[in-house]
């Protein structure tokens, strides 16, 4: 109850104000109507709509002046949010979009096979490898996979070297020859092959194992580029967007990850209308000036910038324009815009052509009457009130008299109530809030 009635205070007060002069009541910031598609999602804010090179323009409604403006706005994929965007919405919809993610998907060797997400790599296990010989001493060959030191060391616990080794043998000793070796060609395990548990093999086979949601996501999103985000999200769906460009210029070399600038948008708000007593004929046309001023939680606040623009022609700008003609300023210059102002004074008035004869001054004399004039106010008071008695005139009321009263005692008392009644209110609307 307390702010309505601060806000009522503060609103009769500015009426007041306002019909008296005092002020004027104007919005710095407006935010206009996003366009059709544009979202704020969990991901951040969104946009739906067509894309090229991960890249989109739409324009935003503002009306200014009973008049619709359109925006120009340039929207750019998010590098920070759209490619874990679209990697999860991969590994949820794999029917939709497994075929336009095929060329990032394959060098990884993640599929969708059998109803789900797997990655195929090849083994890291650390098998040994085999030198391509079988050991042979008198207490039996080598195990596979193991080396003549450690079948050395298995047999006798102690530490083996190699004192010489040929063709068919080998001694190993800690000082003394323990065993002796002969050594023949492997034929199932040439060398350089793999020994595993199952056998012998030239290269170990893949792993395939299915991927859940927060293995897939981490996986597949860095490989995702910004770009290719649009070619793997259908246009239907909104993707998580930068804060969007209002009004960008044109860039000149399209890059699509280097954001054009914002610039602000000049719009007319009416047609050039003639301005009075200008010689050429002067048109003006009241513009405003659309800054982009947008915030982390609004990106689409802009602000309104009045202007107007002087021109010697009667057409005006009737679409909203980034640049202004520089042979038409939008500002007056200081001489014309006193007279523009001020076209009654004699310093702007027109030079007439006479015909006088040289070195003669025509004179002309004049009878001037002076009326003393009315504080805060013009007009006139009525005539006096008269009656006819016995053929003379009688008057009946002074008008004049009590209007003259009323006019320069009462009228100034009264505005100057009015006035301190309305800085009353609205002071009090202030301290209330």
């Amino acid at each position: 109850m307390k702010n309505a009635f601060t806000y009522r205070n503060v609103l009769c007060g500015g009426l007041i104000y306002a019909a008296l002069g005092a002020f004027q009541i104007a919005s710095a910031f407006v935010t206009p109507s996003p366009p059709p598609g544009f979202s704020n999602t969990p991901d951040g804010w969104a946009y739906r709509g067509q894309w090229v090179d991960g890249s989109a323009r739409s324009a935003a409604d503002l009306t200014v002046a009973g008049r619709r403006v359109q925006i120009p706005v340039y929207f750019r994929v998010s590098a920070a949010n759209a490619p874990k965007y679209a990697a999860r919405y991969l590994f949820r919809h794999p029917l939709v979009t497994a075929a336009a993610a095929a060329s990032i998907l394959a060098p990884m060797g993640v599929e969708w096979v059998n109803g789900q997400w797997t990655q195929t790599t090849q083994s890291t296990h650390t098998y040994p490898i085999s030198d391509g010989f079988i050991w042979t001493s008198r207490f039996g060959n080598t195990a596979p996979g193991e080396t003549v030191l450690q079948n050395c060391f298995r047999i006798t616990g102690q530490t083996c070297t190699v004192l010489a080794q040929g063709e068919t043998w080998a001694d190993v000793t800690t000082g003394t020859v323990l065993i002796g070796y002969s050594r023949v060609n492997n034929p199932s395990c040439p060398v350089g092959w793999i020994i595993t548990p199952s056998g012998c093999v030239q290269n170990l086979p893949p792993v395939t194992r299915p991927l859940t949601e927060e293995e897939f996501v981490p996986l597949v999103a860095p490989q995702i580029q910004p770009a290719q985000v649009p070619n793997i999200v259908p246009n239907t769906v909104p993707i998580p967007v930068e804060t969007p460009t209002i009004n960008p210029a044109p860039r000149t070399v399209p890059v699509p990850y280097t954001p054009p600038i914002p610039r602000p948008l000049i719009a007319p708000l009416s047609d050039p209308v003639p301005i009075p007593n200008t010689e050429p004929q002067q048109w003006r046309q009241p513009l405003v000036q659309i800054n982009p001023s947008p915030t982390a939680a609004n990106p689409w606040r802009v602000s309104l910038n009045p202007k107007e623009r002087i021109t010697t022609s009667p057409h005006g700008i009737t679409d909203p324009v980034s640049d202004l003609d520089p042979a038409t300023p939008t500002q007056p210059s200081a001489e014309s815009d006193f007279c523009i102002r001020n076209p009654g004074v004699l310093a702007c008035a027109p030079v007439p052509e006479f015909d006088i004869p040289k070195y003669e001054i025509p004179t002309l004399t004049q009878v001037v009457t002076y009326q003393p004039e009315h504080f805060l106010g013009g007009g006139s008071c009525p005539r006096p009130v008269t009656v006819d008695i016995g053929g003379r005139t009688i008057i009946a009321f002074d008008t004049p008299q009590y209007c003259q009263f009323i006019s320069s005692y009462f009228r100034p008392v009264l505005l100057a109530i009015a006035a301190f009644t309305s800085m009353m209110i609205v002071a009090g609307g202030f301290r209330s809030v």
